[in-house]
């Protein structure tokens, strides 16, 4: 151990006397835009693997089109700004078959502590979907926004916040590290998870389901919302009952319509609102 702190003391010290060392080398922003406009004729589904960056998702106007917007961020020293963005960041598309595919992947022998400015080359995106086309987005780092889908859609993240805004398909949200938060007015089903971080809701008052939210470390709360069969624990880690519906739990159409909460570290609270249109 005694050794590492000596290495690393006279890393910093040499770094100091040598000005060109790369630690401290100055990086340059490089930025790069693009779009693709894929044809969604026979499409059922779209999924997205980014690294770092925020994602967003709303309705497309073209019913005819997938269109994906990004722009690439990467930091470089001086010398290395005539390289291709390629050669830090590689973008794939795959359309062929019912799938269509974007995986992006990072150069990470670029990866360097810079003392005083280090920050992390990213892809931000921007997607347009039509309706009746699965989502599966997956992120490791940054903020996933999904806003007036009616798409089923599975959105996961490591490290960021997750919010949704008038969804109506069936929703499955998992982060690690990140709160979860959002407004539903009507759902198929609804599915959210995070390891060290808060799940806040907001329910308009034509949402009916059966409700069940767990905490490990951490409360639940509600407000303003109309429950039966209502059921949670002393502790208020544990809570299930039928939004919206009668005594006996019958929920018409309804009935299986489920909504599944679960945080360890963090709270749980729901809102009721008795606005048609929800805002985040």
């Amino acid at each position: 151990m005694q050794k590492s702190i000596t290495y690393i003391a006279l890393l910093i010290i040499s770094c100091t006397v040598f000005s060109s060392c790369s630690l401290f080398s100055k990086r340059y922003e490089k930025v790069d835009k693009g779009e693709y406009k894929i044809n969604a004729a026979g499409k059922k589904s779209f999924s997205l693997n980014n690294v770092n960056g925020k994602i967003k998702v709303v309705k497309g106007s073209d019913s005819t089109a997938i269109i994906v917007k990004y722009l690439k961020v990467i930091y470089a020293k001086k010398r290395d700004l005539d390289r291709t963005m390629e050669s830090e960041i590689s973008m794939t598309l795959d359309t062929i078959g019912t799938e269509v595919k974007i995986e992006t992947e990072f150069d990470h022998t670029a990866d360097q502590i810079h003392f005083g400015e280090y920050r992390e080359n990213r892809v931000d995106y921007e997607i347009y979907v039509p309706e009746n086309i699965e989502l599966n987005i997956d992120n490791t780092n940054g903020t996933i926004d999904v806003q007036s889908i009616t798409n089923n859609a599975k959105i996961n993240t490591i490290n960021g916040t997750i919010k949704v805004a008038r969804l109506t398909g069936k929703l499955d949200l998992e982060t690690s590290n990140g709160t979860i938060k959002g407004t539903l007015d009507s759902t198929k089903g609804l599915t959210a998870s995070t390891e060290n971080g808060d799940i806040n809701f907001t329910f308009g008052p034509k949402l009916r389901g059966h409700v069940k939210a767990d905490v490990v470390h951490g409360n639940i709360k509600t407000k303003n919302l109309n429950f039966s069969n209502l059921r949670d624990s002393r502790d208020k880690d544990e809570f299930e009952g039928y939004l919206g519906g009668d005594i006996e739990g019958t929920l018409g159409n309804n009935s299986d319509v489920k909504i599944k909460l679960e945080t360890t570290n963090g709270t749980i609270k729901l809102t009721g609102s008795d606005s048609e249109k929800l805002e985040i």
